[in-house]
């Protein structure tokens, strides 16, 4: 599976060896020292997760492995690896959980419980959608040395050579490449395993790499008829659930699924962004009316309640999200406020619950916004489950944040950098955007940073810079957030610098924007993407971005700069003046407040200079 990088916004974050099959060892669950056991459980208490898996035809997996993920944690807890007959067995402390299940030519696949008991996962895995095949397809791959390691980007696609056979070259490869790692590009961006391969192993995301030896190969190819039949269903059963939890996970799984049939059918803005339609929402809301009848058909009112906090938030966010600013929003939050409990240890479990708790609060009227807080303070305190606690306190901590009540976000940023939420991802989140100390924040120095250029042969430096302003940001194309800004992002860029159309676009936007000959604001964007062709290929069917542009790739290059820069994901802006200073840094430079922002700094630079 394509990596994955948080937002670093906080509607994002609530909104990421070479071996053959062989002898397969007896299974041990690898623990993750980066995620200790939460330090409020009771000492000893410990739950199994076990099953057996098997696939799609009910034959032997060639390779499996289940990964244990309590929500809200940055890692795992553990991962163990699927044996010959399918069995795997764990153990972890009870909580909220994502068990992720990977599979060699299967589907990677998700159950989100609540795990207070033994837990028993068994039945058969499903399949991929995929790509109607045509002269082309896309592929993901690396070049590796003999010690593993990567040493150049692989091909990114194979060309058709007879019926349902592709042809992966590999006459441009390093000298010192013996391997090639490849996936299959998918629908809906997944990636996955080729049928080709002397060995598979684990991208860490859900899915495998085929690793091929070079030798002296011309080219490799790939025969997708070798593959399991495309779009097959996962059929598993879980033992060990309380009702409550079995129900909200059966429901969750039926109505979400049903939304994404939507999505996947909506047209693609910008080759990311889902356009939905008048009558795809027409449908979206007589599905939401089926779904009603699941919620009705409980007996038990804490379900009930639980259901209908899970249809509110599954709904209103990836249906109506445009309503929940209005009195549409107030009326879910004033219910959710009502009827579900902020202690119940199921609510990392409700899907988007807090996606739409921010977007709610933010246009609600005051004594809403009141109740809302003393709410969330409550789900602090008491809710078992760190990660839910935690977002509870980044809703707090930036709703403290825009009062600009500086004595509350200090108070709150202490209680997060407690032990119990070590684990979280959140924490790490909080110290980026509220710690007094952080790298990134108005009126500190940027790091200095060379970057190779885009284009390759030349790098792009901060020292070049000085005595300019400039909008430094880090991106991909397969972020969501990054591209949804880039209609705002080059309309600040033609206000700002004067920069006018290349050639006049169909729907009126600034499109085919030509570069300023003398911008007073430069725009420095960096990528994260997989190769460069696929920014290359962005420019050139969506957007120009007639700026400056400079290449970090995601093969652990990104996490470096990351660390280097003090955040944890993309998009995130920051802009710097003439000496180096950061003059501002996130949400001032996003949407509607960019070009305000842009143009404060233009006037103050001005000032200075009269």
């Amino acid at each position: 599976m394509r990596g994955f990088l948080q937002t670093a916004t906080l509607g994002g974050v609530l909104v990421g060896g070479c071996a053959g099959r062989g002898a397969v060892p007896t299974p041990v669950a690898e623990a993750i020292p980066t995620a200790p056991a939460p330090t409020n459980e009771r000492a000893g208490a410990l739950v199994t997760v076990s099953g057996r898996l098997r696939s799609h035809d009910g034959s032997a997996l060639r390779m499996a492995e289940v990964t244990v993920h309590r929500v809200g944690y940055e890692a795992p807890l553990a991962r163990v690896d699927v044996d010959e007959a399918g069995h795997f067995r764990v153990e972890v402390p009870p909580g909220a959980y994502h068990v992720w299940i990977a599979a060699v030519d299967h589907a990677n696949a998700r159950v989100d419980t609540l795990i207070d008991r033994d837990l028993r996962v068994d039945g058969t895995l499903g399949t991929y959608p995929r790509n109607d095949p045509g002269e082309t397809i896309r592929i993901r791959a690396d070049l590796l040395d003999a010690k593993r390691e990567v040493v150049g980007s692989g091909p990114v696609e194979a060309k058709r050579v007879a019926e349902g056979v592709y042809r992966i070259s590999l006459v441009q490869r390093p000298a010192t490449a013996v391997r090639l790692r490849y996936q299959i590009a998918g629908k809906g961006g997944r990636t996955f395993n080729g049928p080709a391969a002397d060995g598979y192993t684990s991208d860490g995301g859900g899915d495998y790499w085929s690793i091929v030896e070079l030798g002296d190969r011309p080219e490799i190819d790939v025969d997708l008829r070798a593959l399991p039949p495309a779009g097959l269903v996962q059929k598993l059963e879980l033992d060990g659930e309380s009702d409550a939890t079995q129900r909200l996970r059966t429901f969750t799984t039926r109505w979400s699924s049903r939304i994404d049939e939507l999505r996947r059918e909506a047209p693609l803005i910008d080759g990311r962004i889902p356009a939905i339609t008048d009558a795809q929402r027409a449908r979206a809301t007589a599905l939401a009316g089926e779904a009603m009848i699941d919620v009705d058909a409980a007996e038990d009112p804490r379900t009930k309640s639980l259901l209908r906090a899970a249809h509110v938030s599954l709904f209103s966010t990836w249906v109506t999200a445009a309503e929940d600013r209005g009195p549409a929003g107030s009326e879910h939050l004033a219910w959710l406020l009502e009827n579900v409990p902020p202690e119940d240890p199921h609510l990392p479990l409700l899907v988007d619950l807090d996606h739409l708790i921010v977007r709610s609060v933010r246009a609600a009227e005051p004594e809403l916004v009141a109740r809302t807080e003393t709410w969330l303070e409550r789900r602090l305190r008491t809710n078992p489950e760190p990660g839910s606690a935690i977002q509870a306190l980044t809703i707090l901590i930036d709703q403290a944040d825009r009062r600009r009540d500086d004595a509350r976000v200090r108070e709150l940023y202490a209680e997060a950098m407690e032990e119990r939420f070590a684990p979280t991802f959140y924490r790490r989140f909080i110290a980026e955007q509220y710690d007094p100390d952080r790298l990134l924040q108005r009126g500190k120095s940027l790091p200095a940073f060379e970057f190779a250029s885009l284009e390759g042969g030349g790098t792009v430096r901060s020292s070049a810079r000085a005595g300019k302003l400039y909008l430094l940001e880090f991106w991909a194309t397969w972020c969501g957030p990054c591209v949804a800004e880039m209609p705002k992002l080059h309309a600040a860029y033609a206000a700002i610098n004067g920069a006018r159309p290349s050639k006049p676009s169909k729907d009126g936007s600034l499109r085919r924007l030509a570069a300023a000959d003398d911008p007073r604001v430069e725009f420095v964007f960096v990528s994260f993407d997989a190769a460069r062709g696929d920014v290359a290929r962005f420019r050139r069917e969506h957007w120009s971005m007639p700026w400056t542009h400079a290449f970090i790739g995601n093969d652990g290059r990104d996490k470096e700069v990351m660390k280097r820069f003090g955040f944890s994901g993309v998009p995130t802006a920051i802009l710097v003046d003439e000496a180096g200073k950061i003059l501002e840094v996130g949400e001032g430079l996003r949407g509607d407040e960019l070009q305000a922002t842009l143009e404060r700094a233009v006037a103050e630079r001005t000032r200075r200079t009269d």
